[in-house]
Parts: structure tokens; C-alpha cells; sequence
């Protein structure tokens, strides 16, 4: 584990200094993660190149098969077993219902706006209505609300400061996250 550091910053010349070991600090990083990414990238190129990904498609092709004829099994079979699955030797096989869901019934409605019309007009318990500030607009009119009236109604604007150091380096280190994130 990395050691604090104690000492404290009280001059510019510090600062300077310190800011020079941040930079060092993000260029190491920058490069470490760049090593990563490639070790990654490496590993890759060599399944690709290797077959792997030939061989991985064409189990997956025999998977998908064979579940699909399992599938067409079961649904001929189902009446004979105990419940709503089957357990083997190797695993369990069976049917599970998923959550209810509203589907269109497009012979009726083409799409959600039709639908929602004809729900307003027969079975208008069902719209939902939702109240909500429009933070955005408040932000555009800031300008002509005043203070008072944002606290009448229990709001205030505020922009907050945040603290922000960019080293040289900050860059290269931000470049060397994002491929090791996408490696």
C-alpha cells in the first residue's frame, strides 16, 4: 500500500512541485494503463487469430440447435412430468412465466399514441399523469426570477465551484483509461 504524503503545500514554489510529481504521477499511470490495454489487446488478436472465435461460433451454433430441439421436445412432453420442470443428470429443463406485460394488439391499435387515444376515450382511469418542475426552464429564466420569488416557492439556483487539476500529462492518462476501459 502507497504512503500518504504528510507534508503540506504553503508556497507556489510547492505547488509547483507538487504539480510536477502529479504530472510524473499521471504519466506513470498513462503508461501503465496503456501496458494493460495492450496485454489485453495482445491476448485478443491471438484468440482470434488462433481459431477460437471460429470455434466459439460453431459451439455456439450446436448449443442454440440443441436447445431448440430440447425446446420442441418439452413442449410435446410437459404433460407427462411431475411439475413444470424436468431435472436430469445434467441440469433441469421447463417452462417459466415471465412478467405480464401490455402489448399492442396492432389489428387495433398501430401504435402507442393510437392506443393511448383510445384509452382516453373508453378507459381514461388508466392515463397516468405526472406533475414535475421544469428545472430547465427555470435555469432559462433565471435571469427575470427573482430571489424572493424562488423562495416563495421553497427553490434556490446555485452553482457550485469544484477544484480542478490538469496536469501535461492528464490527457495521455485519460487516453490510456478510455482503452484499457474499451480493451
Amino acid at each position: 500500500m502507497a504512503k500518504k504524503i504528510k507534508e503540506e503545500i504553503i508556497t507556489e514554489e510547492q505547488a509547483k512541485k507538487a504539480m510536477q510529481q502529479l504530472n510524473k504521477y499521471n504519466a506513470a499511470l498513462a503508461q501503465l494503463y496503456r501496458d494493460e490495454a495492450s496485454d489485453i489487446e495482445d491476448v485478443r488478436i491471438k484468440h482470434h487469430s488462433g481459431g477460437y472465435s471460429l470455434k466459439r461460433r460453431a459451439l455456439e451454433t450446436l448449443k442454440q440447435d440443441r436447445e431448440r430441439q430440447l425446446q420442441q421436445w418439452a413442449e410435446k412432453a410437459r404433460r407427462e412430468w411431475k411439475g413444470k420442470s424436468l431435472k436430469t443428470p445434467f441440469g433441469t429443463l421447463g417452462f417459466r412465466k415471465g412478467q405480464p406485460k401490455v402489448q399492442l394488439l396492432k389489428r387495433v391499435s398501430k401504435n402507442w399514441d393510437q392506443a393511448l387515444g383510445k384509452i382516453k376515450e373508453h378507459l381514461p382511469k388508466f392515463i397516468r399523469r405526472k406533475d414535475e418542475i421544469n428545472k430547465e426552464l427555470i435555469l432559462e429564466d433565471a435571469a427575470i426570477l427573482t430571489r424572493e420569488q424562488l423562495q416563495e416557492v421553497g427553490i434556490t439556483i446555485n452553482q457550485e465551484e469544484t477544484f480542478v487539476v490538469k496536469t501535461l500529462c492528464y490527457e495521455q492518462y485519460k487516453e490510456a483509461v478510455d482503452k484499457l476501459k474499451s480493451a
